[in-house]
């Protein structure tokens, strides 16, 4: 029984896709070979369309039968006839991955090119650090839409927002798409791949009991902290009183303790060099509960 194979235009670009037969799934390690047409002329299109499905089936054949399969240079030059046959399917036989490139690479490639800000680079090192906390330090060019399929898993796991865990996903397949569009590997595997975590899928926080916040602030080691570590001491108190996030309490400064009209609140902000917050509406005004101002 034959697998399907179609062109599909992406934006402005041709596609080539074709199913990938079952019995050559875990050898190939995908369900689906899509890869650039590297043209934006339908006629051209359709004739690499054409050559590209040739030799994807010959190379289907090849795998079935143990035998090497070849790797030719794809040629910039339009193909004139039928007969033509044009090869940008990558060579699953070969043992390049990505240059030797792993993801943690790409990221800091990107960091240099692209990252606007420390927040954008904080944000996609993030991203690269759990990857690794599934896969290790994978080679960039050995990534499969199986990997993020298992990243998503774990993510399912975290505690913490699906917004969060989709914009892990994403920077992932980010890296991947500049990887590919620097030529650090010849196809991007996870182009078009939609995986996405909905929002009630997302593993909700848990609260402390009250038993476990006495446990926590009741003891003298607690107590302690306040002379030998006071950065910690308040930091806990201020995040029990206000809820803010553990990044937002470590950036206050003392200038941001302000007052009005006789209210003490807590200016959570990024005007200063180094501060950053994680969403604009993270800007906020906080009062400052009385039991704090009464503690310190």
């Amino acid at each position: 029984m034959g697998v399907y194979t179609l062109m599909q235009k992406i934006g402005s670009v041709y596609y080539f896709r074709q199913a990938v037969p079952n019995d050559l799934k875990i050898i190939i390690g995908r369900n689906e070979i899509k890869e650039s047409l590297k043209t934006k002329d339908y006629k051209l299109a359709i004739s690499r369309n054409k050559a590209k499905a040739i030799e994807t089936e010959a190379r289907f054949k090849a795998l079935r039968n143990g035998e090497p399969v070849k790797t030719i240079t794809i040629s910039n030059q339009p193909i004139v006839s039928d007969n033509s046959v044009i090869s940008i399917i990558p060579n699953y036989n070969s043992t390049t991955k990505g240059n030797g490139k792993t993801l943690r690479d790409i990221c800091e490639k990107w960091i240099e090119q692209k990252a606007k800000d420390l927040k954008a680079e904080q944000g996609i090192e993030l991203s690269v650090k759990d990857f690794e906390q599934v896969h290790g330090n994978i080679l960039v060019g050995a990534i499969t839409t199986g990997h993020l399929v298992e990243f998503r898993d774990w993510l399912l796991k975290q505690a913490s927002a699906s917004a969060t865990k989709n914009k892990r996903i994403a920077q992932i397949k980010s890296l991947v798409s500049f990887a590919h569009n620097n030529d650090l590997i010849k196809t991007n595997p996870l182009l078009g791949f939609n995986l996405k975590i909905a929002k009630n899928d997302s593993k909700p926080y848990i609260s402390f009991e009250k038993k476990e916040l006495e446990a926590l602030l009741l003891n003298d080691n607690f107590g302690n902290l306040r002379r030998s570590n006071p950065e910690y001491y308040w930091i806990i108190l201020i995040g029990l009183f206000t809820g803010a996030r553990v990044e937002e309490i470590c950036q206050l400064l003392v200038s941001d303790v302000k007052e009005k009209q006789d209210i003490h609140y807590f200016d959570i902000n990024e005007y200063e060099e180094g501060k950053s917050l994680k969403t604009q509406s993270s800007k906020r005004l906080v009062p400052i509960h009385y039991e704090l101002s009464r503690i310190g």
